[in-house]
């Protein structure tokens, strides 16, 4: 069925690391490879040369619903030109015009457009001709606008072949990890093997979050849209989310101020940007405010890289969102 395809993969038999996710779906052997940017993606599908029964080959995109069922809505699409953008609305506990805008460019020339089968409009599809092997999706997205999801597709992966921007990832995360060096790690066995593995897939999982919500504009401005302005809107500087303080106040923050200094002031400088625009420091950000978790421990991940000197915080403004979230009810 188009409106529910039931494809599956075995980890084992699938290429899956920070950078790519290459996979061989059941039950078609269709290939599926996926690498990222800051703002965007390239898809990569490799269609099963064997087709004896000369199934129909498409890409479909389709809207994921929140609890309430709202699934967002596709805003343009030229079958000409072979684009679309869209708007994914599944976010909860945020402002109503808070939205992922996408724009999904495709390098092969589908035979039509069109809806889903049963016609929900949840799902858009470009189907291909019989004999189409391989289609590259180049993605952008913004939390702004489609014009800087635009942007952001044409800056990180306009222009670039899969290859390209896998290999660019892979240097950017190794770049990351190598930063944590294990001067001896112990003899060369086995287990020294499986536990430096063990240390790193640990600090790759720790760098995860938080993260980034802002984008650079058309005029090279670091700016964001705002999950915690309770009327949303476009605001300048960095900003964070997704994290839950409460463990990792004492876990992933402290390793943050040691290693990454420079990237920990700036998540620092985002949380801090969340109290000027919502007027608290977040408990749970997910992507905004969730009172969901007692305690202030933002506070304490603040005070601590304060008091290690990371560069880009404003210290006034750091002891006033401590200060509310201490003394003050809410």
């Amino acid at each position: 069925r188009v409106d529910e395809p039931t494809m599956f993969f075995h980890p084992w038999g699938a290429r899956i690391k920070p950078y790519v996710l290459d996979a061989t779906l059941g039950p078609d052997n269709m290939r599926v490879q996926l690498t990222p940017s800051n703002h965007g993606a390239i898809l990569k599908v490799s269609f099963p040369e064997h087709n004896p029964n000369r199934n129909e080959k498409r890409i479909c995109f389709k809207l994921p619903a929140n609890k309430k069922k709202e699934t967002g809505r596709f805003d343009r699409v030229d079958e000409s030109g072979m684009w679309l953008e869209l708007t994914a609305t599944w976010a909860e506990q945020v402002p109503k015009n808070f939205g992922l805008k996408l724009r999904a460019e495709l390098d092969a020339t589908a035979r039509r457009y069109f809806l889903g089968i049963s016609k929900s409009n949840n799902m858009h599809c470009f189907d291909f001709a019989i004999e189409a092997r391989h289609v590259t999706v180049r993605i952008g997205t913004s939390l702004i606008s489609h014009e800087i999801a635009h942007l952001n597709l044409n800056r990180e992966v306009g222009g670039l072949s899969f290859e390209g921007l896998e290999d660019d990832c892979r240097i950017a995360w190794r770049n990351l990890l190598e930063r944590a060096q294990i001067v001896d790690p112990g003899p060369t066995t086995e287990q020294t093997f499986r536990r430096v593995g063990q240390f790193y897939t640990g600090l790759y999982r720790a760098l995860l979050f938080p993260r980034r919500l802002d984008e650079i504009d058309s005029n090279g401005k670091v700016v964001h849209y705002s999950p915690y302005d309770p009327e949303g809107g476009v605001h300048d500087g960095v900003l964070v989310t997704d994290t839950g303080f409460w463990d990792t106040f004492r876990t992933v923050f402290p390793l943050l101020t040691l290693i990454y200094p420079e990237e920990a002031g700036l998540i620092m400088a985002g949380w801090l940007n969340a109290f000027k625009e919502g007027g608290w420091l977040p408990e749970w950000s997910s992507p905004s405010y969730r009172t969901c978790m007692v305690g202030t421990y933002a506070c304490v991940a603040l005070a601590d890289a304060v008091l290690k000197g990371l560069p880009g915080i404003d210290h006034e403004l750091a002891w006033k969102a401590m200060a509310k979230d201490s003394f003050v009810p809410g």
